[in-house]
């Protein structure tokens, strides 16, 4: 036994249904959470592993990229439909594609990226682009400040996302709107392969996600499904899901169990409001 709890609903957490090194992977039966526990263990791991070549090496290759993508193009374009103001925070920006084309569609852009290796070849190659290095966890935001944050693959990565999630809500202005993007499991929860333990600290069912959004104050507009890796693999395929009517998730589960197999996870993208 253990005295650990779940972190969305608080509920107990008795026996990890999978083990990796000297952790545990464990999920809630009431909500559908899983957390990679102990948690002080994975995060030493996960900070070596942002920080070494593996991650250098692909972060090179991104930098190597001369615009943003159609989709960042996209997603810029359309989240200024969603608020009057052009302030924008990305978290976890990665080699700042997306800040590029917001800055092209008028967007006054600040970006947090926790590897300082990577902050320091964006900052190389876009010497007026505007990031801090740093655990989006310890840097400090001014409260109230922008119209409109962005997270991209992120969540999972987050020692403590209930704690960031309202963080970040209090940067928001009244009525601004968090861009989410993430993946949720079906079914069976994810092993420590699919999880990619430690580079992620969680995972989640739809549901669950929900129930952490309203937790910390925040009302989901609109919600896009894409199939794993979609968005960033099949650029035309983005542009067609923020255009066409809103994803049914049934459908979607249907045909991702015949495709990619019941534990595979499945991107979602949530337009998100301040309440």
């Amino acid at each position: 036994m253990n005295d650990y709890s779940c972190h969305l609903c608080g509920a107990p957490l008795s026996q990890p249904y999978d083990i990796w090194k000297s952790g545990g992977l464990f999920c809630c039966q009431y909500c559908g959470w899983v957390s990679t526990l102990p948690l002080h263990e994975a995060r030493v791991l996960q900070s070596r592993l942002f920080d070494g070549d593996k991650w250098h090496t692909y972060y090179s290759h991104l930098m190597k990229e001369k615009n943003p993508s159609q989709m960042h193009c996209l997603l810029a374009r359309y989240l200024k439909k969603w608020t009057r103001g052009r302030t924008l925070l990305e978290v976890g920006c990665g080699p700042g594609q997306f800040l590029l084309a917001a800055r092209k569609e008028g967007w006054r852009t600040l970006g947090v990226e926790k590897s300082a290796r990577f902050v320091g070849l964006v900052r190389a190659k876009h010497e007026d682009l505007h990031i801090i290095g740093g655990d989006i966890h310890s840097v400090s935001l001014h409260e109230n400040q922008y119209s409109a944050i962005a997270m991209f693959d992120v969540l999972a990565h987050l020692e403590d996302p209930k704690a960031i999630l309202r963080k970040l809500r209090t940067s928001l202005k009244q009525n601004g709107v968090l861009l989410l993007q993430t993946g949720v499991y079906h079914d069976e929860p994810p092993g420590p392969s699919e999880m990619d333990v430690p580079n992620h600290f969680h995972a989640y069912t739809y549901e669950a996600l929900l129930r952490l959004l309203v937790a910390t104050g925040y009302t989901v507009r609109k919600t896009d499904w894409l199939f794993p890796n979609a968005g960033w693999k099949l650029k035309t395929g983005m542009a067609t899901a923020l255009l066409a009517p809103e994803g049914t998730r049934q459908v979607l589960q249907v045909v991702e169990k015949k495709v990619f197999g019941p534990k595979k996870c499945t991107s979602v993208w949530l337009w998100c409001r301040k309440y």
